[in-house]
């Protein structure tokens, strides 16, 4: 029995382990896609900014 118990707490360790991991290379991944989304957005503003702004259409 002592055996078993040593061999599941073996494994929960290692899935916790996993888990870990897991979580970082998440964490990891968002972070990036948090600045490409401001980096999207900042774009969104910039073209709006743009089409908000009269245009002149150069004389022939």
């Amino acid at each position: 029995l002592n055996e078993q118990l040593i061999n599941c707490l073996n494994v929960q360790t290692n899935v916790i382990q996993n888990l870990s991991q897991y979580s970082q290379h998440i964490s990891l991944q968002l972070f990036e896609i948090k600045n490409i989304v401001e980096i999207l957005s900042n774009r969104v503003l910039a073209l709006q900014q743009q089409q908000q702004q009269p245009y002149f259409a150069p004389s022939p």
